[in-house]
């Protein structure tokens, strides 16, 4: 099963971001190689979970402007303002307009376990190569 489009869309964003502040406003998107660059953390060209929660968590604490530890679709937007609404719904897990890391982290890691096509608990180039088609 591929993760839904929602998720692809929120995943690109979340690595967007993930390279920081400066990278964020000179490029609209990043390529698979750029991604893998910015979230392998050891080198060995391959995300796996570890990786991965650190590199989402980063990004939760990023998009949380106030640093009140919870996000709202006002954060979310101000920092993707092309963002489709349905992202924000698909992680606000209990509907009350406020996402918190709790949420953030198992939506994403929901589709971790989709994109890891070989399920040997890394994302490796080819996957993310799939994940942004």
């Amino acid at each position: 099963m591929k993760p839904s489009k929602v998720i692809i869309l929120f995943m690109a964003s979340i690595f967007l971001f993930a390279a920081g502040p400066a990278w964020s406003e000179t490029k609209q998107s990043m390529n698979s190689e750029e991604i893998m660059d910015v979230t392998d953390l050891d080198g060995d060209n391959r995300i796996d979970i570890k990786e991965y929660g650190y590199r989402i968590t980063d990004v939760y604490f990023f998009l949380d402007a106030d640093k009140d530890g919870k996000l709202t679709v006002v954060e979310i937007q101000k920092s993707m303002p092309d963002i489709d609404p349905a992202v924000i719904d698909k992680a606000d897990v209990n509907g009350d307009a406020i996402i918190t890391i709790y949420e953030f982290r198992y939506v994403l890691y929901k589709d971790f376990d989709e994109m890891d096509k070989n399920q040997d608990g890394s994302l490796d180039m080819q996957e993310m190569k799939i994940m942004m088609e």
